[in-house]
This record gives structure tokens, C-alpha cells and sequence, in this order.
């Protein structure tokens, strides 16, 4: 009886309903949507750092993980690295040296690798080529620029021609890159003020959606400088098989020659969301934000409810029907707009997030269940907040005074 008449009271002002029920519908759809989009993005992305074959990441101490760039790292720290022991153990296998930089391709900007075309392996792991190869094929570049080096292993960037320059402009590119961008093997793009040429597509999920060769943004951005951004460290395989307790000898190993700050690559995940902390405070202040503007037009809606029924809920009480009948019926009247509102947010986050990924495909959106369910309980709250004052007052109504109500 009490969810016939809660259904038969929501549905006698039906605009009044829908709006309400579309202010809750919004506000969750919005909440899930940017919840899913700044999980899933960061997510995704240390998802694909993982997938580096290697244990740990170097970088200065006051350096961030996620926003280091430039070259901090002189060439003596890679020699020194790869020297560290532990218990007399040989603790490195290889010190893969990488630097950053930003490029603009496929409407926005991507993060740039630059590696040796040696070290691609370790990033490249299991995944296939889709088409074309690996820059610098034969070294010709690397082994161009060491023919100019002296004995200090300097050289004079102007002494190489823009027609050599042209061996070392050469980018490989992830698959989900390319069919964003339509780009395709033998294309040519523009970077660093020249052009650049797409030799090869390789299976999405590496680290970097954009790999070039290391010496060609050594030369260009840093005069030919073996500096470095990041360190990516494979331990050796004795250090290895000893498991955390391994890892962390050869970080303190490593910290005490180097000074340098070393992550564990499995904690990459955990400092990113670190990183982007302030991200989460304003989403969880947005939920705070999303709950009371659904409390406020669940609150409006019962309670105007209320207010047209008084005459009504005086006969019904003195009919006999209890306080408590009273208020659960006001409650469920609240619940089922909220509830209603609730589970078309959730409908509309999944359209949200097919949008979002077919006109920005390079971003992905994480409906996960334990969003829903976060969403489900901030309806859930909605509801029954928004329906204390309405049923408070129901039971108040003295039914003498409300059979006089007009």
C-alpha cells in the first residue's frame, strides 16, 4: 500500500518529478564520469610503465615522477650504476637511459620517449610490430655522431649537416596513436621544428606512445650532452631471485653511491595517484557537492508533496494511519526519486563514457563497480536526507488542523 500511494503521489506532478529526478540523474552521471576519467586515465598509464622490463626508476631527489623532464642526469651516473654490488654480487644488469619531452600529434599532447635503440626491447616486451621497424636502423645516426666525438666524447653539433640531422628524425609510434591520429608508416610529422618520419607502429601498451632515438633529442635539445632525464634499472638475476628483499638492498646500494631517488616500479601506480592528489580533493569535494544539490531537489520535491496533501494526510490519520506509516510513506516517496535518479546517472555515465572515448580516444574512462556502488550510496544518502524534514513534518501534523487545511 505505502509504495502504491508513494508511486501515485510522485506521479501526480510529473514535470516537478522529472525534474528532480533528472537534478539526481546528473549530478551522479557527472560524479561516475569523473571518478572513471581520472582513474582510468592515470590507470592507464601506469599500466603501461609497468610493463618496462626493469625493477626500478632513478631520478633526482627533488625531481617529480610525473613531471620530470630536461637533463639532470649526467653520462657518469649510468657507469656508476651499473657498478653497484651487493654482498659482492654484481646488482645491475643494465641502467636504460631515457629522457622526455612533449610532442603534439593526434589533437593534443603526447609524452615523447628517447632511447637507444638498444633498450627498445625492454619496453617493447611481448607485443608485436604492426607495421614498419625501429628507428635508426643500423645505428647510422648514433654512429655518425660518435665519429665526430673527441676524446672527451663532445662534439660540435654544427658540424653536422641538415641532411644528416634527417638520419636521426625518424619516430616509432603505438597502435592506438596511430589510428587516432590516422597516421601511417612512411608519414611525416612535425616535431622539434622539423619533420619527422613514422618508421614504425608498434602494439599499443608500452610505456610511451612515442618513441625517437636518444641522441637525436641529445643533439637537438642539449648539444649532444649524454644527459638523461630518468634511469629505468633491470637488476641482474642473482638480485633478482631474492625478491623484495633483493630489490631493496640494491635501492640502498644505489642510494648511497648515487644519491639518487629509486622507485620500486610496482609502487609507480601509487605515486602517480600521489601526484595527482589535488585531483582527488576536488573530486571528493565535488561529491560532497553532487549530495547536497541532490538533497536539496529531493528535500523541494517531497516536501512541496507534502505541503499539496496535508488535508489528505489529516484524513488518513484520522482514518488511524499511524505516524510511522506516515513517515515511511514520505521516505519512500523520496527513495524512489533518488533511486530512480540514481540508476539513470548510472545509465547516462556509460553513454558519457562512450563519448568521451570515440572523441578522445586517447583518454579512458574506468566504470568501475566500486564507483557505482559510490554512487549508489550518495543516492542512497540523498534520498533518505532529503526526506528527514518532509517526514518530521508529517508527523508533527496534528489532524484536526490539517482536515482544515485548504
Amino acid at each position: 500500500m505505502i509504495h502504491s500511494l508513494a508511486l501515485a503521489n510522485i506521479s501526480h506532478r510529473k514535470a516537478r518529478t522529472a525534474m528532480s529526478v533528472s537534478a539526481v540523474c546528473m549530478g551522479i552521471c557527472m560524479l561516475i564520469t569523473m571518478l572513471g576519467l581520472s582513474h582510468g586515465t592515470l590507470e592507464e598509464v601506469a599500466d603501461r610503465v609497468v610493463s618496462v622490463d626493469a625493477d626500478l626508476l632513478l631520478l633526482p631527489e627533488e625531481r617529480s615522477l610525473v613531471f620530470t623532464s630536461g637533463w639532470p642526469l649526467s653520462p657518469k651516473y649510468k657507469t656508476m650504476i651499473e657498478a653497484i654490488t651487493v654482498e659482492g654480487v654484481p646488482a645491475v644488469e643494465r641502467a636504460i637511459a631515457a629522457s622526455f619531452h612533449q610532442a603534439h600529434l593526434a589533437g593534443q599532447e603526447q609524452r615523447v620517449f628517447a632511447i637507444d635503440r638498444d633498450d627498445f626491447k625492454y619496453f617493447m616486451g611481448p607485443r608485436k610490430w604492426v607495421a614498419g621497424r625501429l628507428y635508426d636502423e643500423g645505428d647510422r645516426f648514433k654512429k655518425l655522431l660518435d665519429a665526430k666525438r673527441n676524446e672527451r666524447g663532445a662534439y660540435d653539433p654544427q658540424t653536422v649537416s641538415s641532411e644528416e640531422e634527417q638520419l636521426g628524425c625518424e619516430m616509432v609510434i603505438d597502435s592506438r596513436l596511430a589510428r587516432v591520429g590516422g597516421y601511417r608508416v612512411g608519414q611525416q610529422v612535425q616535431y622539434l621544428g622539423r619533420s619527422f618520419t613514422i618508421v614504425g607502429i608498434y602494439q599499443e601498451g608500452a610505456a610511451g606512445r612515442i618513441f625517437v632515438p636518444i641522441q637525436t633529442l641529445r643533439h637537438f635539445l642539449n648539444s649532444g650532452g649524454a644527459w638523461s632525464s630518468i634511469f629505468f634499472v633491470r637488476l641482474s638475476e642473482a638480485v633478482r631471485q631474492r625478491g623484495p628483499a633483493g630489490r631493496k638492498a640494491a635501492s640502498r646500494a644505489i642510494w648511497d653511491k648515487t644519491h639518487l631517488r629509486t622507485i620500486e616500479k610496482t609502487a609507480y601506480e601509487g605515486l602517480l595517484h600521489q601526484s595527482f592528489a589535488s585531483v582527488y580533493v576536488f573530486i571528493n569535494v565535488f561529491s560532497v557537492v553532487v549530495l547536497i544539490f541532490a538533497v536539496f531537489f529531493v528535500l523541494l520535491t517531497t516536501y512541496t508533496m507534502v505541503l499539496e496533501r496535508t488535508r489528505e494526510i489529516g484524513i488518513l490519520k484520522s482514518l488511524g494511519a499511524g505516524r510511522l506509516f506516515l513517515v515511511r510513506q514520505s521516505m519512500t516517496e523520496a527513495l524512489i526519486l533518488s533511486g530512480v535518479g540514481t540508476v539513470l546517472g548510472m545509465g547516462l555515465s556509460y553513454v558519457a563514457k562512450y563519448l568521451i572515448e570515440t572523441y578522445r580516444p586517447l583518454m579512458t574512462v574506468d566504470v568501475a563497480p566500486k564507483f557505482l556502488l559510490l554512487a549508489c550510496a550518495v543516492g542512497l544518502l540523498a534520498g533518505v536526507i532529503g526526506s528527514l524534514y518532509p517526514a518530521a513534518r508529517v508527523a508533527r501534523l496534528d489532524p484536526a488542523t490539517a482536515l482544515s487545511y485548504e
